[in-house]
């Protein structure tokens, strides 16, 4: 994560105390894998997820369902919102709902549309960055035998004009990119995704018992 004082382990605990008390077992289980296991079927559940929640993006490499990296970025919706507002005196509670009541990112209409479109484009920038890091901190450890797809997911990446920043953004970088993406694309229901992942992620784990 790009804050690593922050984590997840009291809400985890807590959470899985409760599902004990229900009377079953918790397995924890990762964002950005559920995604793979939701989206990447035709590929052998390979590729590469970013799931753009409000507070972060979880990210997550995985080939024929390893997970080979997953991390976190603290640069998402709440960022953009907070960032743009700043930018123009305004607030970020102003700008979710001017976000929220549609825009388009590549043709943004006045400075308040302008500044999410900015921040929209330096959390993209932000995010393939990291990757590109983290990726060449494991490159030795984890073989990649073909090109993988990248699938985009979550409440954040459904601004308008959002898929289309994402792939411009992307194709500046791909000649740098440590990683061979076959292409982009957003998941089929971005905020229903994790859910159907995880669900097919335990039925493939409970055939394999």
């Amino acid at each position: 994560m790009d804050q690593p004082d922050k984590d997840v382990v009291y809400h985890r605990g807590v959470l899985g105390r409760i599902v004990q008390e229900c009377g079953y077992t918790p397995h924890a289980a990762n964002e950005a894998m559920a995604i793979i296991f939701a989206e990447t079927a035709p590929e052998g559940f390979s590729g590469i997820s970013l799931s753009w929640g409000a507070g972060q993006v979880n990210v997550a490499l995985a080939v024929n369902t390893v997970e080979g990296l997953s991390f976190s970025i603290a640069r998402s919706g709440d960022w953009i919102d907070g960032g743009a507002a700043k930018a123009v005196g305004s607030t970020a509670a102003r700008m979710c709902a001017i976000k929220e009541a549609g825009v388009d990112l590549l043709k943004p209409v006045g400075r308040e549309q302008e500044a999410l479109a900015f921040y929209y484009r330096a959390a993209i920038e932000h995010a393939l960055d990291q990757i590109a890091v983290r990726f060449h901190q494991i490159r030795g450890q984890f073989l990649l035998p073909r090109p993988i797809p990248m699938v985009v997911s979550g409440g954040t990446s459904l601004a308008g004009g959002f898929m289309d920043l994402f792939s411009q953004v992307f194709e500046s970088k791909r000649k740098r990119f440590p990683v061979e993406i076959s292409g982009i694309r957003q998941a089929k229901e971005p905020l229903n995704a994790v859910a159907h992942g995880l669900l097919v992620q335990a039925m493939q784990e409970h055939e394999e018992d």
